[in-house]
């Protein structure tokens, strides 16, 4: 069995660098990125920098494991506003971009959220309708979606390699 750990478990004044370092002498084959989640992956990052921590995570004797992501929490894909549910697309669209330059095939998508506002019924609907294809072709990938159990406590993505 392979393992790995995010990247943001990495303590907030390291760096990426520093981090990876601790994640091998620590035993573990790879590094989930979670875009958003740490200062050198954003949703600004450009596709150069993507490559660049690549570059670091394999420099460091790891894969990546799958792109993750907390900004699902603040737009999620079952919001009632449709701008917050295109903001949702766009970062999963992100996800599976940054998936293909990092040469994983898997993402962690929170397709929903229930709150006091928003209803299981209406975030069951909006998360079914959120499974429609990318519209992007080259989105159209062989990413692996995995998606957290409703307590969010775990969820991994199935990837050629985890």
């Amino acid at each position: 069995m392979k393992k790995s750990i995010g990247d943001n478990m990495i303590p907030k004044d390291w760096s990426f660098e520093q981090g990876l370092e601790l994640i091998k002498k620590s035993g573990y084959d790879g590094v989930e990125l979670w875009l958003g989640d740490v200062p050198w992956f954003q949703m600004s990052t450009t596709d150069a920098q993507v490559e660049a921590l690549r570059r670091k995570v394999e420099s460091a004797g790891l894969v990546v494991s799958n792109v993750s992501t907390g900004l699902h929490w603040e737009s999620p894909l079952s919001a009632r506003d449709p701008k917050t549910r295109e903001q949702a697309l766009r970062i999963v669209e992100r996800q599976i971009e940054t998936s293909q330059i990092l040469g994983t095939n898997a993402i962690l998508v929170v397709a929903g959220l229930v709150t006091e506002e928003v209803p299981y019924n209406e975030v069951y609907q909006r998360c079914l309708d959120a499974r429609q294809p990318p519209p992007k072709p080259a989105l159209r990938s062989a990413a692996r979606t995995a998606i957290p159990s409703s307590d969010s406590s775990s969820a991994h993505a199935s990837s050629g390699r985890f």
